[in-house]
């Protein structure tokens, strides 16, 4: 009975999109109406998670990393000519994840193979690693850009680069990856629905652990990555540019 319930890749960005769409929905056009985004509180550590199972599978990890910065780069100009807001969407806040995660692999075979140089690309690569932190500290702390006045916002704070990086260590190991997983997601709604006060239902998002559980790690029978890649960005312009047209009647 329960391998009839197994969910594979494309299953689970499936669910993921749905979410997504659900929760950008809500949030547009019933932001009164909270069941949409608790719905939507699922697609981010979904995708999180995702990314981490990319970076530990993919072949070309410069082309997966570029999929993914150029296609939140092209988010980020849509909100900022649509909503005049300096918004690090989920996608740019992933490729922080990505590079943490492709430096810790790094700085892991450097200590295995010990070159000669050790000292100073160990030192290096720290330095590195704890700037691209230090960046995303600073996004996910900024509130104003005080030369133009406009608004700097970091989607999910610095957890959603925390989800990712922690699902990546000791992937290896199925059930020590879905505890760190697990471990961060609880932290990440700890974190907004105690501190941040949010009213998004951010422990909704704990759901995403038995939906993991299911997840068989198989591709499935149709390859869509390109579909999922363009998705984020498109329906995007489509829902911006629908309440676009709603406002001018």
């Amino acid at each position: 009975m329960l391998n009839k319930l197994r969910i594979n890749k494309t299953g689970l960005k499936i669910i993921a999109l749905i979410s997504m769409t659900v929760d950008h929905f809500g949030y547009l056009f019933f932001p009164q109406i909270y069941i949409f985004r608790y719905i939507g509180r699922l697609a981010m550590p979904l995708f999180a998670y995702m990314i981490a199972e990319g970076c530990y599978y993919t072949k070309n990890r410069l082309k997966y990393f570029l999929s993914i910065f150029l296609l939140g780069l092209i988010c980020f100009l849509v909100y900022l000519i649509v909503i005049k807001e300096i918004f690090i969407n989920i996608l740019l806040v992933f490729s922080f994840s990505i590079l943490l995660i492709y430096l810790y692999d790094y700085i892991i075979q450097l200590i295995k193979n010990k070159p000669n140089n050790i000292i100073i690309k160990f030192t290096l690569s720290i330095l590195v690693f704890l700037l691209i932190i230090s960046i995303a500290l600073f996004l996910a702390n900024s509130k104003i850009l005080t030369n133009n006045n406009l608004k700097i916002t970091m989607d999910y704070s610095i957890f959603g680069i925390l989800i990712s990086f922690m699902s990546y260590l000791c992937f290896k190991n199925k059930w020590i990856r879905i505890i760190l997983f697990s471990l961060a997601v609880l932290l990440s709604s700890l974190y907004f629905e105690l501190y941040e006060h949010s009213t998004n239902g951010q422990f909704y998002s704990m759901i995403t652990m038995p939906i993991l559980l299911l997840y068989n790690e198989k591709k499935g029978k149709h390859n869509l990555k390109y579909f999922f890649y363009l998705y984020y960005p498109l329906h995007l312009v489509i829902l911006y540019g629908i309440e676009m047209l709603i406002n001018l009647f």
